[in-house]
């Protein structure tokens, strides 16, 4: 066949029919052998799991030992923030009593006008 050749499209027709009518047959034992490997691929059921107490729930729970010490180094740092507050932080512990700080009005009069107001006299 050369390549001006064009197939007869009546002869293609007939051979997709032809084929299409053919039942195909598998080779005996291939549908067992197919079924038998299925089942050998899926997973085998897991025995129960043993139950865990509650500090393992809580644990698994937070996320695990990473996410335990985050938390921990977090409840530090905010602990220690509380305790001893930088100096642009309002001391917490001192609004809780209400006792007033007073470097923060001290200052806030300072800044009013540049403190010019108050250099002047």
């Amino acid at each position: 066949m050369t390549q001006n050749d064009k197939p007869d499209p009546v002869s293609v027709d007939v051979l997709l029919a032809r084929a299409r009518d053919t039942e195909v047959q598998l080779p005996p034992g291939l549908a067992q052998r197919v079924v038998a490997d299925a089942l050998n691929v899926q997973p085998q059921p897991r025995a129960t799991p043993r139950r865990r107490g509650g500090g393992q729930r809580l644990l698994a729970a937070l996320g695990g030992w990473p996410a335990l010490g985050g938390l921990v180094a977090a409840s530090c740092t905010g602990f220690w923030i509380g305790i001893s507050p930088p100096e642009g932080v309002i001391d917490a512990g001192a609004l809780l009593v209400n006792a007033s700080s007073p470097t923060i009005y001290d200052e806030a009069a300072e800044l009013t006008a540049f403190g010019w107001d108050v250099e002047e006299g």
